[in-house]
């Protein structure tokens, strides 16, 4: 059965209402259904993961030259987006450290979607422990990945993305205009964006950089 974008967002609409957020009937859908045959590959969604992971690593304390060192030897310094060669190659100042750090959420949503953890929700914004990323092998260190990961099914992704972008123009909502006051606490909206940042970009255009994906609501 091809992917219903009318009944995601119908389920969108019933879990954000559980948060006493109301989605509109005309807020846009997403894309159709003959859109999502521009999903990525499971292949270039780990490498991204990776480059994402080495972002992060630096971020928290890794030594710049041994991360650098380590995707340029496995030939994926090209998934780092220019920003974050930048980040990895000079100091940056603590907000450019804060903006990055929020990267982890983004690097989430591409770890669910390997089906290397089995939630991705709305709520919290913790990341997700390094070892969830062993199977890839994210940092060079044992020379091989322990096994073949794959994407979940397309129809899966799509019903997520849909859901994220709801929650993003709620939380946008809310921030530009006082609606759904009180915010839950629980969804967090940097959490929220990154997340969606993630799922986005699986689906975007091949040529289009990550810094540019359209975040829009």
């Amino acid at each position: 059965m091809p992917w219903d974008a009318d009944a995601a967002r119908r389920r969108s609409r019933a879990e954000l209402a559980r948060y006493g957020i109301a989605v509109p009937a005309d807020l846009p859908v997403l894309f159709e259904p003959d859109q999502l045959a521009r999903l990525r590959s499971a292949e270039d969604a780990t490498a991204r993961a990776v480059a994402l992971y080495a972002v992060i690593a630096v971020r928290e304390g890794a030594p710049a030259d041994t991360v650098r060192e380590s995707l340029d030897e496995r030939g994926l310094t090209g998934w780092l987006t220019d920003r974050e060669r930048r980040f990895i190659a000079q100091p940056a100042d603590e907000g450019e450290l804060a903006q990055i750090s929020w990267r982890v959420e983004a690097l989430a949503a591409l770890a669910w979607a390997l089906g290397l953890v089995q939630e991705l929700p709305l709520e919290g914004a913790e990341g997700i422990p390094a070892d969830v990323f062993a199977s890839i092998d994210p940092d060079g260190s044992r020379g091989h990945r322990d096994q073949d990961v794959q994407l979940r099914p397309v129809e899966q992704l799509a019903d997520r993305l849909d859901l994220f972008y709801c929650a993003h123009w709620a939380a946008r909502e809310h921030q530009l205009t006082g609606h759904f006051n009180p915010w839950p606490a629980q969804i967090v909206p940097g959490a929220i964006e990154e997340r969606r940042h993630g799922l986005e970009w699986l689906f975007a255009e091949r040529d289009l950089d990550w810094e540019d994906v359209d975040l829009s609501t």
